[in-house]
């Protein structure tokens, strides 16, 4: 029987965001499934660990703190979602965590992983082939994007520049990927074999040609804590960064002259810090700064939660920066306005607790969530349970070695 758990928790861990584009009755279907996860879990796991690695602090605090900030500044409006999101999150990490396989996980995800990439490899030959590409999203449910109807958004999906396998856009699907990279890299550390490499270098190729600003910036700061990590001698190390940069350089220069290049260099002019909020670039990246620093000095230090960060965005003077209905914001400002200062400060705690001394693969998962944090809205959604739990599962793995060791026995 907890066998049977630990794979099912381990297959729906890797299924459910594919679950994130859809939604029933207001109810979006990936968090139908990670709030029946933790329900599963309950019923038939083994007893709960606890909240590792300086979790505890930082739940108790987003739990209490910024939802009473957030009554007393007449943000409460949204106060029930901001109670579900990190409560639901706290759960999952509570009692699904523990319950779930490194293994099973790495053995579905791989599927999953090829199957997706096997569809965006198809839809792009599709496009550049015919102009146009079918759509891997059922058509039949209703998109968790508010304004729209799923067959306007396949119609429009099919015709966009870059696809997104069975996702709602490029982004997305490179946040499925990276993790699964972080895996493939990780793995190869010792006695490396050139044949380890045709996977992680596989999956980065198709996380270029996503053209995500998010895919491309997570597979470089995977690389780089790779080759600053890998387990050679000191010469054999420097001619392997050597020779990976002047490689690098090499096809970064070719591909420059494509079209594929110039697609990218156009979409660094949209980096604007200047407000111009109907660039990419100042929406993922800028916009929500503009929002903290209106918020005043008690909201900025405690912060007013995951829901409070509605309302401020639609009582701040930057309101007009955003959207009819849109409140995006990328993970590092929503921590900022959901939990303020503090919270962000015992997140980091927890953040460094997972890094320190993890195995490889788990602070390449986590390099990758941080890069991505400042790009991305994720927030204690699926994709962020994705990156969380390999980091987890790596370091509980990693620190039973060390204590199998009779070195590390005190």
């Amino acid at each position: 029987m907890k066998d049977k758990l630990v794979k099912i928790v381990s297959f729906l861990i890797v299924f459910t965001p594919f679950l994130e584009p859809y939604q029933v009755a207001g109810l979006t279907f990936d968090t139908i499934s990670l709030a029946f996860m933790v329900g599963y879990a309950m019923l038939k796991g083994r007893k709960t660990t606890g909240l590792l690695y300086g979790s505890r602090a930082f739940f108790l605090y987003a739990l209490i703190i910024p939802n009473l900030v957030a009554i007393l500044s007449g943000y409460g409006a949204h106060l029930s979602s901001s109670l579900i999101v990190i409560g639901l999150y706290m759960l999952v990490m509570m009692k699904v965590f523990p319950n779930a396989s490194l293994y099973y996980i790495t053995k579905y995800y791989r599927i999953f992983i090829y199957l997706t990439c096997f569809v965006f490899v198809l839809q792009e030959i599709m496009y550049n082939t015919m102009g146009y590409r079918f759509s891997a999203l059922v058509p039949f449910f209703d998109i968790r994007y508010s304004g729209i109807s799923m067959a306007n958004f396949i119609q429009k999906q099919m015709f966009e520049a870059r696809s997104s396998a069975f996702f709602l856009e490029p982004s997305h699907v490179a946040h499925y990927i990276l993790p699964y990279l972080a895996i493939s890299l990780g793995a190869n550390t010792t006695k490396l074999s050139l044949k380890k490499f045709i996977e992680p270098v596989i999956l980065s190729v198709v996380l270029f040609f996503l053209q995500s600003g998010c895919g491309i910036v997570g597979a470089i700061s995977i690389w780089a804590l790779y080759l600053l990590n890998v387990d050679m001698s000191k010469g054999k190390k420097v001619l392997f960064i050597t020779a990976s940069i002047i490689i690098g350089i090499f096809l970064f220069q070719k591909i420059m002259n494509t079209q594929i290049g110039e697609n990218l260099m156009r979409r660094t002019t949209e980096l604007d810090a200047e407000g111009d909020y109907e660039r990419s670039g100042t929406i993922r990246i800028f916009r929500g700064f503009y929002v903290y620093s209106a918020m005043n000095v008690i909201q900025q230090v405690l912060g007013v939660g995951t829901g409070g960060s509605i309302d401020v965005i639609d009582n701040s003077p930057y309101r007009v920066m955003f959207f009819e209905g849109e409140h995006y914001l990328n993970n590092i400002q929503m921590f900022l306005i959901g939990f303020g200062l503090v919270g962000t400060f015992l997140f980091a705690i927890h953040y460094f607790k997972l890094f320190k001394r993890n195995s490889l693969v788990g602070q390449l998962v986590l390099i990758a969530f941080l890069s991505n944090c400042f790009l991305e809205s994720f927030f204690m959604t699926s994709k962020m349970i994705l990156f969380m739990v390999i980091a987890f599962l790596a370091k509980l793995e990693h620190d039973k070695n060390c204590l199998k060791k009779p070195s590390a026995i005190v």
